[in-house]
């Protein structure tokens, strides 16, 4: 049935009414319904069934169109070429946008992507080939956009909202996430003061509340040295940007599941080459462990102390005792280790070789602001020989050159003023101990007397008038 509005009776607001295929009558209708169009009666085939309309209807108000019965389509609109405009699908209650055969309650298709809609999300659904862009505008001037998610008792439950150039993320009923005008992301915060900033509010006052979850798996087994790592990266001054310059890392030592040991490392970049690890933090069997790449780490114990270790061995130990009430360095010596000397020295020459062998027992040595090359021999050393407290220093020992303008002694002085010296003398009669004369304001050489002149068996010490 074809209804052309350029018939007088239709220009008349004057209605058809068909009750069946072929049979058409006429009647009046009112202002507010000027078209309705019944599809009654038997239909038996699609052609008969078909309700078209052509060259365009026109009225002041409204068109009501009702198939006999919900197995019929309502409407469909095409252009001049056939080619689908709008469908209005009565036995699955859809509507089409240029799409005949609609699978959501509104399908809109550009293009057809081949795709279908998933049933939980088939209310609207907006189509386009895989090549082709598509969207949707939200579109005023100014003020606030919303896209709302509500539910009993809370229409605005949800939603995503765009407001003064800022993107919110709302979340039962309260605004949790920000994404504002200069890129900076809040999670918890609606005013982010940073590139990423996580506000966390509880009601505990005295745990630790995790703000930050990096899981790693793997499609393998995973053994010692898997992780995960976060890295910056830096602009360098030639403008490269993407030149990785630190990287923390957390890693296992032990895999095995039950016995899991892990660390967390810092690695840097020194001298433009690689990434290296520099400092790592690990449990060694319990006591908490710092090591550096150079193999030298340093452990608090759960026994009260500080231990450096060298090679993975325990080179010396910084232990708390509140039974005997004192602090102790204890040193352990041997190939690989720190050995059980103590050196204080000039922060240039520190590691340089001083000439003095490894010591059997600690012994605390101090070096002259020197470097070696001038003389290797400029030290002094504290240490008990397991019999005596014994001082020594280092002139004439080891290959350097010994000092020009004295032989190392051993001078005291108190309160600023030389009293006394143990240096190396050895001419006859004298010995190694020099004392101050006050009445001659001088240090005098202390020699020793003809045999019993101070008692039979006895030698007089004397120094000069």
């Amino acid at each position: 049935m074809t209804l052309k509005p350029t018939e007088d009776r239709l220009l008349d607001k004057t209605l058809m009414h068909s009750h069946k295929a072929g049979d058409i009558s006429d009647f009046n209708s009112s202002e507010s319904d000027p078209l309705a169009v019944l599809a009654t009666g038997s239909r038996t085939g699609a052609t008969s069934q078909a309700q078209v309309f052509t060259n365009g209807v026109t009225s002041n108000g409204s068109v009501s169109i009702t198939p006999a019965t919900d197995t019929l389509t309502a409407l469909t609109v095409n252009d001049k070429d056939a080619n689908n405009i709008l469908t209005v699908d009565s036995v699955n209650n859809r509507v089409g946008i240029r799409n005949a055969t609609p699978l959501g309650t509104l399908q809109v298709t550009t293009a057809t992507s081949g795709l279908t809609a998933n049933t939980a999300a088939d209310d609207l659904i907006i189509e386009n080939s895989s090549d082709l862009p598509m969207g949707i505008s939200l579109l005023s001037p100014s003020g606030t956009k919303y896209i709302m998610f509500g539910q009993t008792g809370d229409t605005y439950r949800g939603a995503l909202i765009y407001s003064s150039d800022r993107l919110l993320f709302r979340n039962a009923s309260v605004n949790t996430m920000c994404l504002d005008a200069t890129g900076q992301l809040g999670i918890g915060t609606i005013a982010p003061n940073a590139k990423l900033e996580i506000n966390k509010n509880s009601a505990n006052t005295n745990t630790i509340q995790e703000m930050l979850r990096s899981t790693v798996t793997s499609t393998g087994t995973v053994a010692a040295n898997f992780g995960g790592s976060f890295d910056t990266y830096l602009e360098d001054a030639s403008g490269n940007a993407a030149q990785q310059a630190s990287s923390i890392a957390t890693i296992w030592t032990t895999a095995t599941h039950g016995a899991e040991r892990s660390a967390i490392t810092l690695s840097v970049v020194e001298a433009g080459g690689a990434l290296t690890e520099r400092l790592r933090l690990y449990s060694d069997g319990g006591n908490p462990t710092f090591s550096s790449n150079a193999g030298v780490s340093f452990a608090l114990a759960n026994n009260n102390s500080f231990t450096f270790l060298y090679g993975g061995l325990s080179g010396f130990r910084i232990q708390g005792n509140s039974t005997q009430e004192q602090l102790s360095w204890g040193m352990r010596g041997g190939a690989g280790k720190f050995g059980r000397q103590v050196v204080f020295g000039e922060y240039d020459n520190i590691t340089q070789d001083f000439d003095h062998a490894e010591t059997t027992n600690p012994t605390i040595f101090l070096h002259s602001a020197l470097a070696p090359n001038t003389s290797n021999n400029q030290w002094g050393s504290f240490s008990h020989d397991q019999e005596n407290f014994v001082i020594t220093t280092g002139a004439n020992i080891g290959t350097g050159t010994s000092p020009t303008t004295d032989d190392n002694a051993i001078v005291f002085s108190p309160r600023g003023t030389e009293a006394g010296r143990f240096d190396s003398d050895a001419t006859a009669g004298n010995t190694r101990f020099m004392l101050y004369d006050v009445d001659n304001g001088t240090m005098e050489r202390v020699s020793v007397g003809a045999p019993d002149s101070g008692g039979v068996g006895y030698k007089l010490l004397r120094i000069p008038n």
